[in-house]
């Protein structure tokens, strides 16, 4: 597994020089046949560059804050991040703004007990060979 510090992706939407790191270290992953985590993903446009990149896992506020156990399984009985992801699309299809993940409004840390929502993407390759 690789991961990829979530400061690489502070402004990765704009940063060209954050955008070659992380599309090189993407396809180093790729090539080696590891899996490659992105922390730190806040923003629809972040998700999709990476999505674009064939990024494996993403993690970060757009999907969820970290979450006490009680509100973990609360998260993924609804669906989890591939629900998160269906009201962004949904909302961006009818011009709505999207519903915020939970507890993302106030965007506070929560006490380091939590755990971190993340999300798994394959690419169009390994879609093909499931």
């Amino acid at each position: 597994e690789i991961k990829i510090d979530r400061s690489f992706i502070n402004d990765f939407e704009y940063d060209t020089n954050a955008q070659a790191v992380t599309m090189a270290v993407i396809s180093i992953g790729s090539r080696l046949g590891m899996t490659v985590v992105t922390e730190g993903v806040e923003t629809e446009q972040q998700r999709e560059l990476l999505e674009k990149l064939n990024c494996d896992v993403m993690q970060g506020y757009l999907f969820a804050k970290p979450l006490a156990p009680q509100d973990l399984e609360h998260w993924v009985r609804r669906g989890g991040a591939p629900a998160v992801i269906r009201d962004i699309e949904a909302a961006r299809a009818t011009g709505a703004p999207p519903a915020q993940p939970a507890g993302h409004a106030d965007r506070q840390p929560a006490a380091t007990t939590g755990t971190t929502a993340t999300t798994a993407t394959q690419s169009p390759e390994a879609k093909a060979g499931s």
